[in-house]
This record gives C-alpha cells, structure tokens and sequence, in this order.
C-alpha cells in the first residue's frame, strides 16, 4: 500500500512551520504555516448583509472553505459560519448577518473548527473538511536547537524532571484533572506574581504547557490572552497541536512531561486518517 509521506518541520530560531506532503504519485506539496491562519486576504467589497467578495491569498478550492468562520482585523466573528461559496465570483456567504463594521478594505482570516495543522493538510491535499486524509506516514522532523532561550509556564503540581537550559520555568499554581475539571482555578491573585515574572523577559518566547490543558484549556487561554494583550507575540500554547509539535522539537528534554497531551493528539489523527496510517512522533 503506497502511503502519502506528510513532513512537519520547524525553522530554527523563528516560529516558523513547514509542511511537506510527497503524494503516492511522487509530486511534492509545500507550503507554510502562518499562525494566523492559512488562508487570508482582503475584503474587496460587501455585496450585502450575509456576502462578500474576497481576495484570498492562495487559491484553494472554494467549496473547501465551506464551514468555516471568519476574523475581521483580528476579531473573530462569532457564531457566523460560511454556508455558500462562489469560485467564478469570488464570493462568500454566511449563516447570520455581518457586523456593520466589515466593509470592504478590511483584512480578514479564515478558520477551520479543525486543528491549524489539519486545516492546511486539507487545503493542500485539496480535501473537503470531512474527508480522510491518507492513508499517510507522518513524520515530525526536529532541527538540532530550535531556540536558545524561552520561558515555560508550567502547572506547578507537575514536576519538572529537567529544565533544559536557556528556559526559565516558572511554576503556575493551577489544576486541571483528566476528566477536565478545574480542581484549582486559576484566579487574579494566581497571575499577577506569574505575569510579573514573565515580564522580566520581554524578549524571550513563552511556552504556555499546563497539564491537561489539551482536554480543557481554559487556563492556557487566560494566560495567553493576558500575555498577548502584553505585547507578546510568540507564544505557544501546549492545546494546539502546531503549538505542542514546536515544543516537543524545542524542549526535546521534557518529552515525558508532554506525554499525554501527544497522546490526546495522536488520537484525534487517528479519527482523521485513514486506516493504515503511522505516526513518528516520538
């Protein structure tokens, strides 16, 4: 059985994602992974309450973006979802009326309920958002340093086995069980002591990784928006699997404590694979 080989690789020292895709044909599929989403563009005109009339930034399949919500210069428009597409016209329609403040001129982003890294899978293998991909072999693909120095959020009842070096740990007093349940909120007088401890390294990238936050990251979200409204742009939260692949390449020490946040994940390809498929990723 000839399998489609899928290689995921980082760029050292930067946040960047690379995909490459060698069909059973032996043609070669690239692309990279914007963080903000893989497909984008401008809004070139409102053609009415539910229409517009886009310029995208690549040429996908317009029926691919079927089910797909939007972000209106970095506002995420919710609950909309589009319902139609309109290839020749380059055109979108959506479930619910827009806000008054879409107008043309406007930047926009795309964005799947599925994984970034899956969305752009799809995209590239020309895939509609409910169909398998595969049957594939996925490889993760790690540089030898991804990154020199870091800072790491992590759950304080989880110990760190080893604090690999240029990262310093800071510990967040939080619980998350494995059934999802916040056994100790994380509240105001949690974040600030941590905020201010980040904030003596206004240079560095944040790894956001608290335990279970792949079944329920609430907490991972209060700290990331907190840090993004601080002005910090690279930040990686350990519920996005785009974002947990780059730290599993970046802290390649603390694979262990990664463990079952990789196992939620692998499980949730398994759904999206074909029978037959491998994973390499540990």
């Amino acid at each position: 059985m000839s399998l489609i080989n899928i290689k995921i690789q980082f760029i050292p020292q930067t946040s960047g994602l690379k995909l490459e895709v060698w069909t059973p044909e032996g043609q070669l599929r690239q692309a990279g992974i914007p963080y903000g989403g893989p497909v984008h563009g401008l809004i070139s005109a409102r053609l009415s309450d539910r229409e517009l009339r886009v310029v995208l930034n690549r040429k996908p399949d317009m029926r691919h973006l079927m089910g797909y919500g939007i972000r209106v210069n970095n506002r995420t428009l919710r609950p909309m979802t589009i319902v139609h597409v309109d290839r020749d016209a380059q055109t979108i329609y959506f479930d619910t009326d827009l806000p008054q403040f879409v107008t043309a001129g406007a930047n926009f982003s795309l964005y799947s309920r599925e994984p970034l890294l899956i969305t752009e899978l799809r995209l590239m293998m020309d895939l509609h958002p409910d169909e398998p991909i595969g049957p594939a072999e996925l490889n993760l693909v790690c540089p030898p340093q991804l990154i020199s120095q870091a800072v790491l959020l992590f759950s304080e009842h989880v110990p760190l086995a080893e604090i690999p070096a240029g990262v310093k740990a800071i510990s967040v007093p939080e619980r998350i069980d494995d059934q999802g349940r916040r056994m100790r909120a994380l509240d105001e007088s949690d974040v600030n002591p941590v905020l201010n401890q980040v904030f003596r390294f206004p240079k560095c990238p944040v790894f956001i990784a608290l335990h279970n936050s792949c079944i329920n990251p609430v907490h991972e979200q209060i700290l990331d928006n907190l840090l993004k409204t601080a002005g910090y742009a690279d930040r990686f939260v350990s519920h996005k699997p785009e974002h947990l692949l780059y730290l599993i390449c970046a802290l390649p020490e603390m694979r262990e404590y990664f463990f079952d946040a990789l196992q939620v994940f692998k499980k949730r390809l398994e759904k999206i694979l074909e029978p037959g498929s491998r994973l390499f990723f540990d």
